[in-house]
């Protein structure tokens, strides 16, 4: 399934982003002091950005970084767009630009995936995140 059909198989852009934050919770509750990016060289400029679908190089073997495995638990299985290397606000952007209302993710995914892309807990990542929507 790509992004676009997940993200319309969802009444409103509410319920899916309470979806991915249900998925995202499940796998912090699972694993909360997973590092996905144990290796993280807070001095280099490229960073070692998040993979939707593997882990990064130095890290663990998984099937990718938080927000990859929660969309891809909700079904997005596309091997194309599972393999773009870009954060989750630009890959909706790429794969959900063209429907009438603009896509409206959270600003506390962004700030999740930066805090997992350097080295941080999937718990501590996501704090914000998991505080939203009551």
């Amino acid at each position: 399934m790509k992004l676009k059909e997940l993200y319309l198989s969802f009444p409103s852009n509410k319920d899916y982003c309470e979806a991915v934050k249900n998925k995202i919770k499940e796998l912090v509750d699972k694993n909360p002091d997973f590092r996905y990016n144990p290796l993280h060289d807070p001095f280099s400029t490229k960073g070692n950005l998040c993979r939707y679908n593997k882990g990064v190089k130095g890290g663990p073997e998984c099937n990718g970084c938080i927000f990859g495995q929660a969309l891809q638990a909700l079904g997005w299985d596309d091997p194309e767009e599972l393999s773009y290397i870009c954060d989750i606000g630009t890959l909706h952007e790429i794969f959900i630009q063209e429907l009438p209302n603009k896509v409206s993710i959270p600003v506390s995914w962004v700030v999740a995936q930066k805090y997992q892309d350097t080295g941080n807990t999937w718990a501590a990542s996501t704090r914000e995140l998991l505080s939203e929507f009551g």
